[in-house]
């Protein structure tokens, strides 16, 4: 004997709405077959926004030399800097993307980006050690900041 699955699965049967329905028939399974072929659709597109964000980097090596060249301009208005500060700006500029060495550029934004590297580097030593912090900095400073005061 079969089992009624209207009897089967029904739960609180005082309640009208709370018995649950097999489909009706071949239109109900289409329905439930396209709602999750549209959640599919819907959720890969998602996805496939999400690389394309993530592949998508905006910051080419001439952004990169801007935004060093910000933070020059930033340090140079700064008496000293924390070390968790200078540590941080030596973490990011050590990234092969703010290197022209290590990246493609023309000859004119190599040139932009060394400079403004050994700008960074500069004052990064200096700005670190005025605050009583040694930086490990491959540029050596010009001068201390004792030696422009004493002069």
């Amino acid at each position: 004997m079969k089992p009624d699955l209207r009897e089967r699965y029904l739960c609180e049967a005082g309640y009208e709405r709370a018995a649950w329905h097999p489909p009706a028939g071949p239109e109900q399974v289409a329905l439930e077959n396209w709602l999750k072929g549209f959640v599919a659709v819907i959720a890969s597109c998602v996805a496939a926004i999400g690389v394309i964000a993530a592949l998508n980097n905006n910051f080419g090596p001439s952004a990169t030399t801007d935004r060093m060249e910000r933070i020059v301009a930033q340090l140079d208005r700064m008496n000293a800097i924390r070390p968790e500060t200078a540590q941080a700006i030596e973490r990011i500029i050590s990234q092969p993307g703010y290197d022209c060495e290590r990246v493609a550029c023309d000859q004119n934004l190599k040139a932009r980006n060394m400079a403004v590297r050994f700008r960074l580097e500069t004052s990064l030593a200096e700005k670190a050690s005025a605050g009583g912090v040694e930086v490990a900095s491959s540029a050596k400073p010009a001068g201390g900041i004792a030696s422009s005061r004493a002069e």
